[in-house]
């Protein structure tokens, strides 16, 4: 169906033409790197080793973000690109103004390599595409689940083609909510508090690991929000796929207020509308 609609969006204005180029190249991008990872997990090609006490890194995660950047790079070369496992920025144009005004990709090669590690499927590649401030493509994949996310700006989001929306509850105390816990345990009374409140004001609590498949959770109904302070290459396109679902966005905390509105991930909280403004009584600024 996504396919439809875009085909009709080019056929109708030929301007559309680079985003739908960027679509293909991200689709195949992450089609690629799923497959690897997919292979390497299978065969227990692992590598392996710590950034800290509990956050990994594999040799799938390097060998991932070097598939999706070199055919990023193959189509796109002088594209700003965001990638989690290199720097923050490994390759950008001369001059750039701004973060995310150029042509930019964001890139988290695996989202949840902890759950990687241990065998989960929650394990998402997320990649997004944008310019001028705003995303305007993301998609999450997860192949472990045989499941792909997309969402094109003002086209609406997709699970495998096919259209979702953010969940129709309107309470709390029938709402599943999702977090995420730092891998710094050095300050842990927000974050419990966080979880205690969810306990007692909501139907429970779910924590995925994986930000990127929390927000595809959001956007499909499975869960009704999920709030955490997360990275822009966690968040980017899973929060357009939420958005363009239906879902709305909001920060608990001024964290990271400096990014645009589409990187910002600190006291990021995304939730169907039903609940949102709820959940913003509970968590935001004001409370």
């Amino acid at each position: 169906m996504l396919d439809d609609i875009l085909a009709r969006q080019l056929a109708s204005d030929p301007a559309f033409a680079d985003v739908e180029a960027v679509r293909q190249v991200a689709r195949t991008a992450v089609s690629a790197a799923g497959e690897v990872i997919v292979r390497m997990r299978a065969d227990g090609d692992l590598g392996e080793r710590l950034k800290n006490p509990r956050d990994v890194v594999t040799a799938a995660d390097i060998e991932s973000e070097r598939i999706v950047l070199d055919i990023i790079r193959g189509h796109f070369p002088k594209d700003t690109i965001i990638s989690e496992e290199s720097s923050s920025i490994i390759a950008s144009r001369s001059g750039e103004p701004a973060l995310l005004e150029s042509r930019s990709w964001v890139l988290d090669p695996i989202d949840g390599t902890v759950n990687y590690a241990h065998g989960s499927p929650l394990v998402g590649i997320s990649l997004g595409f944008g310019f001028g401030g705003a995303m305007h493509y993301g998609i999450v994949a997860m192949p472990f689940l045989g499941l792909t996310y997309e969402a094109v700006r003002s086209k609406g989001a997709y699970r495998n083609g096919e259209p979702i929306k953010t969940s129709n509850r309107a309470t709390l105390t029938e709402s599943l909510i999702a977090t995420g816990f730092p891998y710094e345990r050095t300050n842990l009374e927000p974050l419990l508090e966080r979880v205690r409140t969810i306990l007692i004001h909501c139907q429970d609590l779910r924590r995925c690991g994986a930000a990127s498949v929390d927000l595809c959770f959001v956007a499909e109904g499975t869960f009704e929000g999920y709030l955490e302070d997360v990275q822009p290459w966690d968040m980017a396109a899973g929060l357009l796929i939420a958005q363009e679902a239906g879902a709305k966005v909001g920060w608990y905390h001024n964290g990271g207020a400096a990014l645009p509105e589409a990187l910002r991930g600190g006291g990021l909280l995304v939730a169907a509308p039903g609940v949102f403004h709820s959940l913003m009584r509970l968590f935001g600024p004001q409370s």
